[in-house]
Order: C-alpha cells, then sequence, then structure tokens
C-alpha cells in the first residue's frame, strides 16, 4: 500500500505548493465557487482549495478518458506516440487505474511501466507500429491478466522472453504469475523463441493468428509446448499445412484449437494427441473430400465451413467423435454430397445399432446440396438449432421425408425453420417453398429407373405425337399429288409404273436381244 500512497502524496504536496504560489492570482469569482466556512482552520481553508480541481491535475486525463468508476484509461484513438513513460505523471492520478487501451494511437516503442501501474489487470496497445519492446516492460504490472499486442510490427528477432520478465533477484523471483492472456496475431511472426513463454508460468490463452509461420519450427514447437497450462491456442492464418507430431501432447489442458485459413489437405493427424480438446476450427483449408477426423472423445463443436474445394463429406468422416454436440458445416458452396453413415460407424458385433454423437447444433446452409438422407442424424426432434436454407434442394420423392416429417417435426420449436428452404429441381417446381408442400401434403414424384425426371419427359411426348398427327396426312397427300403430277415423277422410276391405256406395260422397258452368234 505504501507504494501506492508515497506517490500520491508526493504529487499533492507539488500541486499545494503550485497553488500557494498561485494564491494571490485566484479570481475571487472562482473562490465562491469553492466558499470555505468561517470557522474553519487556516490549515483546512489551504488543504480544502486544490480538493476540487485534484481530477484533473493529471496529464493523462487531459488527453485520455478517465472513468473514475470504471478505473479506466481510455487513450483509444488519441494519435498518441509515446504511452506516458514518466513515473511522475501516473502517481497524480487520484485513482488506481484496473484498465488501460492504447490502441489505435502511433506507439513504436514500448517503456517500462511504472510501478504506480501495478494495480492494472488489462492492457491494450493493438493496432499500432510497435516494433519494439524493452525488457522488462511489463516488469511492474504484477497483477496484470491480460496484455494485447496485436495488429502491430513485431518481428520475431525482436520478440525476447526478457520483455515479459518480472522482478528477480537471486533470493526472490517473481515472474508475471497472473498473465492469462497474451495476444500477439497481426504481427510479422515466423517463428517464436524457445523460452518465449519462461516467465509466464499460469498462461492459458495464447494468440497467433495472422502471423506468417508458414511452418511450426522446433523452436517454435518447444515454445507452445512449455505453456502446460494453455487451454486456447490460435494458429489460424499462418499458412501452416502440418501440425508437428505431439505437439497437442503436452499442453494437457488445451480446450480450443483454432486452425482457420491454413494449408491443411486433410484434418491433421496430430489432434489425436489432444486430451481435452473441446473446440476445434479447421475453415477455410483446401479440403476436397473429408477425410475421417482422428478421434478426439471430448469435442463437442467442429467448425468447418468456407472450404471452397469441399464436395463430399464421406462415412465415418465424424465417427470419431462421439461427444459431437455442435456441427457447423456451412458455406462450402461445392458441397452436395455428405454421407447419411458421415456421424456414425458401422456396429460391430455385438452391438446392432449405430451410436450416434447427442448432435444438438447443426448448421448446412449455403451449401450444394440437393438430398438430406433421414439417417444422418438418430433423432432430428433432440436438434434444437438447425439451419438448412440456401441449398438447391431437389423435390423429389427421396425428399419426401423433409415435407412430411422433418420440417413439421422441427417448426413445433422454431417457427421460422423453413424460411428459404425452395425447391432447385426439377425445373417445373423450381422456387417453390417446402412449406407450402408441406401445407399442402404434396406428394413429390420419383425419378424412373434412368434417372430422368418425368415431369420433363412430358413436354418431349407432346411434341412427337403432334409430329406424328401432323406428318400422316402431310405423306398421304405427298403421295396422292405424285401420282396426279407426271412433272413431279422421278426419272428411272415412271418407266417401272403400269401404263394406263389398255393395262398393258409400256413397250419401252424391253429391248431386244442381239443375236447370239451361232458357235457350230
Amino acid at each position: 500500500m505504501w507504494r501506492r500512497t508515497i506517490p500520491f502524496l508526493a504529487c499533492a504536496v507539488l500541486a499545494l505548493g503550485a497553488m500557494a504560489a498561485d494564491q494571490d492570482a485566484v479570481k475571487p469569482a472562482e473562490a465562491a465557487k469553492a466558499p470555505v466556512p468561517a470557522n474553519a482552520s487556516n490549515a483546512t481553508k489551504a488543504v480544502a482549495a486544490p480538493a476540487a480541481p485534484a481530477k484533473e491535475s493529471s496529464i493523462i486525463c487531459e488527453s485520455c478518458e478517465c472513468d473514475w468508476d470504471l478505473k479506466l484509461v481510455n487513450c483509444v484513438g488519441k494519435n498518441l506516440n509515446n504511452h506516458f513513460p514518466n513515473p511522475e505523471d501516473w502517481a497524480c492520478l487520484n485513482f488506481q487505474p484496473l484498465e488501460i487501451r492504447f490502441d489505435s494511437n502511433e506507439l513504436v516503442h514500448v517503456l517500462p511501466f511504472t510501478r504506480a501501474l501495478d494495480t492494472v489487470e488489462t492492457l491494450t496497445m493493438s493496432h499500432n507500429h510497435i516494433a519494439k519492446i524493452e525488457d522488462g516492460a511489463f516488469m511492474n504490472l504484477s497483477n496484470v491478466v491480460v496484455i494485447d499486442l496485436s495488429h502491430n510490427h513485431l518481428t520475431s528477432e525482436e520478440l525476447s522472453p526478457h520483455i515479459f520478465q518480472g522482478h528477480y533477484a537471486p533470493e526472490n523471483y517473481e515472474p508475471l504469475e497472473r498473465l492469462r492472456v497474451l495476444r500477439l496475431n497481426s504481427n510479422a511472426l515466423h517463428s517464436l523463441h524457445p523460452d518465449l513463454f519462461e516467465h509466464l508460468p499460469r498462461l492459458e490463452e495464447i494468440y497467433l493468428d495472422s502471423n506468417p509461420f508458414k511452418v511450426i519450427d522446433r523452436n517454435t514447437h518447444i515454445a507452445l509446448t512449455s505453456a502446460p497450462y494453455l487451454k486456447v491456442l490460435d494458429l489460424s492464418r499462418t499458412m501452416i499445412g502440418k501440425l508437428p507430431e505431439h505437439l497437442l501432447h503436452t499442453p494437457r489442458h488445451l480446450q480450443r484449437l483454432l486452425l482457420a485459413g491454413n494449408a491443411f489437405p486433410n484434418p491433421p493427424e496430430g489432434l489425436a494427441d489432444s486430451h481435452e480438446l473441446q473446440y476445434l476450427d479447421l475453415s477455410e483449408n483446401p479440403f476436397t473430400v473429408l477425410s475421417a477426423l482422428p478421434t478426439m472423445k471430448n469435442l463437442t463443436t467442429l467448425v468447418i465451413s468456407h472450404c471452397p474445394n469441399l464436395t463430399e463429406v464421406p462415412k465415418g468422416a465424424f465417427a470419431g467423435l462421439p461427444a459431437l454436440t455442435h456441427l457447423y458445416l456451412h458455406d462450402n458452396h461445392r458441397l452436395n454430397n455428405i454421407n447419411a453413415s458421415a456421424l456414425v460407424e458401422p456396429p460391430e458385433p455385438p452391438a446392432e445399432t449405430h451410436v450416434y454423437p447427442p448432435i444438438r447444433t447443426l448448421h448446412l446452409h449455403d451449401n450444394a446440396l440437393g438430398y438430406l438422407e433421414s439417417s444422418l442424424v438418430a433423432r432430428w426432434d433432440q436438434v434444437r438449432d438447425i439451419r438448412l436454407d440456401g441449398n438447391p434442394w431437389v423435390c423429389d420423392c427421396e425428399n419426401q421425408w423433409m415435407v412430411q416429417t422433418l420440417l413439421p417435426t422441427l417448426e413445433r420449436t422454431n417457427v421460422t425453420f423453413s424460411a428459404g428452404l425452395k425447391c432447385a429441381q426439377p425445373i417445373e417446381m423450381r422456387d417453390r417453398a417446402l412449406h407450402s408442400l408441406e401445407v399442402k401434403h404434396y406428394h413429390m414424384r420419383c425419378l424412373d429407373r434412368l434417372g430422368n425426371q418425368p415431369e420433363r419427359d412430358a413436354p418431349l411426348l407432346v411434341g412427337v405425337l403432334v409430329g406424328v398427327l401432323l406428318a400422316a396426312p402431310a405423306t398421304l397427300a405427298l403421295v396422292l399429288l405424285w401420282r396426279r403430277c407426271p412433272a413431279l415423277a422421278v426419272p428411272g422410276i415412271s418407266k417401272l409404273t403400269r401404263s394406263r391405256r389398255g393395262g398393258e406395260y409400256s413397250s419401252a422397258i424391253y429391248k431386244a436381244a442381239e443375236t447370239e452368234p451361232d458357235f457350230i
């Protein structure tokens, strides 16, 4: 407590001295704003005079916004090129801040923070131009929980472990043991120092997304596995296409892993090393036919969205996820097939039935799905949040169950479920709402044995019939015309016709035979 009191008393003494020196210059009108009782002592009058303007005495509160109730110093977007490294500036605050924000400024160089800020729990310095941080810059922030250095210009060479060191003496080492969240995303990191987190023994969340790592090298591997209490790891958009072997084995408490926007051709096999992983994001990866995910018994949420090349989810793709509760498989604009057994494996004797995961959320919207298998989920009535809109549904008898069973079941708990569900095929039913088919108890026709749409055969059959009806009299008319008009006769054919005179054949077709030579 004395660490906080002495700087404040020193600042108050300086302020009192300045007020005493300018006492004769005080205007009567200003003095009248804070009247002092006549029976008050001289000492009381001297102390009472500067009490009112104490809140305005700090240069920090003149440049930023100070909230005494929230214990917040908000310096966001103030065009600052420094973070008030002078300890006296912070000593003059008449409250002890819990949160300081320096986001969206012009900071380039971070200097050590003063000991007067040992109450700060959250420090944010994102969207600056920070390229250099002094060793021990956060040493005096002994109670800090969150440090945000995202969207800056930090490089692997400048990001040293000593930046996060705490107070140290041969007999007393004090790391930043309260720090839980470190945001380093959107910088210029391609590797991590192997000892980067050695002064952060209780680190739980590390955000490294949008850095150009390309590969998780050995040093980065060592750094990440040196955080035994890690719960959240964000490696999204780091250009990696492979996870090192056993990377997820050491952080035994890892619960959330984000790998979106990378170059994985298939779900990484290293996922099988995780112990308590509950949330996995594999969006925006170049999957085509999704291979089976490794077994993860505790995974409850899986996100695979915005994969531009994904076309198929085959049998057993999610069979190794027995606890899967929330599946987000949407905005994959080429995904046209989800196998009916994508969530289960074939039962093995003596089992006779499939064991389904307890799906409660299913988002399949904005894909290229034409059909949805009724056996994909065991109990559709237990799915609480489902989206199927934005797909080109085929309205034939194979999807009759959607109109007859699925829509009535889900509309009991969500009246807007069927909004956006429309037929795309056959062409005769295009843009018809599935809800309207449900209301009319419409029975959709099946494809024929060749896979053709019977509805499309009707115009062809009508055309053939009309053609036959028109061709018959036209042919008869041509024959009669040909018989009656000799000028239309075809040369060579008319010679074969019978002469109309007396029923005799024309002699034109006969020719006298030449006299055979006598061989006697």
